[in-house]
């Protein structure tokens, strides 16, 4: 399910940022927000449609990379289908960790 306040974000999207977005919506695991998107599965084009997505949709805050090949979206725009607050404090750990470094 996804907050009225992504509809305006939606509008802003590149064409890679787009196609990133629905491919992670795909592999979404509805309780954790979090989409595992493998390497090995992309083909060159693809991979580059990921890097130039994925600053679109950090810099909107739509979704990051919290490892390697795993992405979580934030739940103020994605909403899990249950435990919205436990997955707003992952988000936000995960926020806090990339300030750290």
């Amino acid at each position: 399910m996804m907050s009225y306040k992504i509809a305006p974000l939606m509008a802003e999207l590149s064409s890679s940022a787009t196609w990133l977005f629905w491919t992670l919506m795909r592999k979404r695991d509805v309780e954790t927000n979090i989409a595992l998107l493998s390497k090995s599965s992309l083909s060159v084009a693809e991979y580059s449609r990921v890097r130039v997505g994925l600053a679109a949709l950090e810099q909107l805050k739509l979704c990051k990379r919290i490892r390697q090949n795993t992405y979580m979206f934030n739940p103020d725009f994605v909403i899990p289908k249950t435990g919205y607050l436990q997955v707003r404090k992952a988000y936000e750990l995960q926020t806090e960790d990339l300030h750290c470094v």
